[in-house]
């Protein structure tokens, strides 16, 4: 800002504090007009408030404009006892063979569902297959997977279980990483050899005690 108009907002200012307060127009019976910062004590004919640079009737009822109203009395609430808040139950301890376990058939599934989606990329026309062999694998371990899912959800929490997901996915992946960099013919020789091993039964957890034992057993 200029020193110009920094002078200019000081002279202007005091004027703008004036049109800023009320200044009462009585207008006595005689027809005198009286002028007024202050609202008239008895009123004795009609009266008028500018303010703002604008005229207006004040009405009988209306208060001064520079009457200080009464304050509104304000209504305490009655103090309440602070309830203590419920404390959350204890976790339970959980057992490090059933934690094991739950790792365990989290692997393998991934083993299963990743070996699916690199063969079926691989060979498109044996999707079937694959696909099969996974329903198959299901099929046989049914019992251990509902178990296994339901300590998932009751004594697994969420924030463990994305920590064993990651892990899974981090292990799973470097270990098939050389497989999806590999030619096209020895990903399919590998897709083989896997179907197999799948379809025979050597990638089931319900036969592997250290994994079906502390699921079947949870209660």
């Amino acid at each position: 800002m200029s020193l110009r108009a920094l002078l200019l907002s000081l002279l202007l200012f005091p004027a703008v504090t004036v049109y800023a307060q009320a200044i009462y127009k009585v207008v006595g019976p005689d027809g005198k007009v009286v002028f007024s910062d202050k609202p008239p004590a008895d009123v004795g004919g009609d009266v008028s408030v500018i303010e703002g640079g604008f005229e207006r009737k004040q009405s009988a009822n209306e208060p001064a404009a520079d009457v200080v109203s009464p304050p509104v009395p304000r209504v305490t609430k009655q103090a309440t006892v602070a309830q203590p808040k419920p404390q959350a139950p204890a976790q339970m301890a959980i057992d490090p063979a059933l934690v094991g376990a739950v790792f365990g058939v989290m692997g393998f599934e991934d083993l299963v569902l990743q070996t699916e989606r690199i063969c079926t990329q691989t060979l498109p026309t044996s999707m079937k297959r694959y696909s099969g062999a996974t329903q198959v694998w299901r099929q046989r371990n049914a019992s251990v997977l509902a178990r296994y899912q339901q300590v998932l959800a009751k004594a697994i929490t969420p924030v463990h279980r994305k920590q064993l997901e990651a892990e899974v996915k981090t292990r799973n992946e470097k270990s098939l990483l050389p497989v999806v960099k590999a030619p096209a013919a020895s990903r399919i020789s590998w897709c083989d050899k896997s179907g197999d091993l799948i379809g025979r039964g050597d990638m089931d957890v319900h036969n592997k005690p250290a994994l079906a034992g502390p699921l079947l057993g949870y209660r």
